[in-house]
């Protein structure tokens, strides 16, 4: 993590937003959709519990002409002059204003490089924590920004994204702390993705999907692929699980497949670190 204060101005000037090579910085693997759950029962009626927490709502708000006219104390500014709803595009709530693309790109075409005019929304809100959270994992999941982002936590850059149709994730377990925490996020409307992300399309930017707080056991599953599959005859069910874990040892993987009316018609475990989880049965006694 770097320090806003001291690395601010210099993130302006690298310009991350129209450097092809850099997509992100912190951000955490992409994996499959997962949702976490602290039991079976909870998982079966999709009770997320206190692990997942919207930070949906109102934010403070500011809009710059571009980067380079945000003040670069700006992580630190604990009140914007104005308020804005996320998720929703900031062009929507009186700010800015939309521009449709059909074939012609809404600015000049010289890539990878966007105009210094670029407009920039500033967003800034707090959360609170206790001591007890702090024995797990921290994420902050951004399900959808336009175009470009930077995120800090406490003043300390928890990392860039962008992609703006793809869910960001950042591990922000080591710049948070018991009690109230201060989240501010700059969005670029323009970087150099927007090459790509065009045509045929109204171009509206900001935090236009949920964000929220993910807290994971430190030993967890961080990604997951399941495959089903019959046999040549289709007599037989074939289910493969490959589960990576993260900070696991010595532990087992339990897998639980119920029916649609909920009975549990498979179980079984394995230690982590072998083969596949291969279980095959006939299809007529499922």
């Amino acid at each position: 993590m770097l320090p806003s204060d001291s690395e601010f101005g210099q993130l302006t000037k690298l310009a991350f937003w129209q450097t092809p090579a850099i997509t992100g910085l912190y951000r955490l693997p992409a994996h499959s959709p997962l949702h976490s759950y602290r039991s079976a029962e909870n998982a079966l009626k999709c009770i997320t519990d206190d692990c997942h927490r919207s930070l949906d709502g109102a934010w403070s708000f500011e809009l710059y002409a571009s980067p380079t006219d945000v003040p670069y104390e700006w992580p630190a500014i604990d009140k914007l002059n104005s308020v804005i709803e996320v998720p929703g595009n900031w062009q929507l709530q009186g700010f800015d204003r939309p521009v449709y693309t059909n074939v012609k790109y809404p600015f000049p075409v010289t890539p990878p490089r966007v105009p210094d005019d670029n407009p920039t929304g500033c967003y800034r809100r707090s959360f609170d924590l206790s001591e007890r959270d702090l024995s797990e994992q921290i994420r902050l999941i951004f399900d959808g920004v336009d175009s470009a982002f930077f995120v800090w936590v406490n003043g300390c850059l928890a990392g860039y994204s962008q992609d703006s149709r793809l869910c960001a994730e950042f591990d922000i377990s080591s710049v948070v702390h018991a009690g109230r925490n201060e989240l501010a996020v700059m969005v670029l409307r323009l970087c150099d993705g927007s090459y790509l992300e065009d045509q045929d399309m109204w171009n509206l930017s900001g935090i236009y999907r949920s964000v929220h707080l993910l807290l994971k056991p430190v030993a967890h599953i961080s990604d997951l692929r399941v495959t089903a599959t019959l046999d040549d005859n289709y007599s037989e069910g074939v289910l493969q699980a490959e589960v990576l874990c993260s900070q696991c040892l010595d532990v087992q993987v339990g897998l639980d497949l119920f029916d649609a009316q909920g009975l549990k018609v498979l179980s079984h475990r394995q230690q982590i670190g072998t083969a596949l989880i291969d279980e095959r049965g006939r299809y007529k006694d499922r």
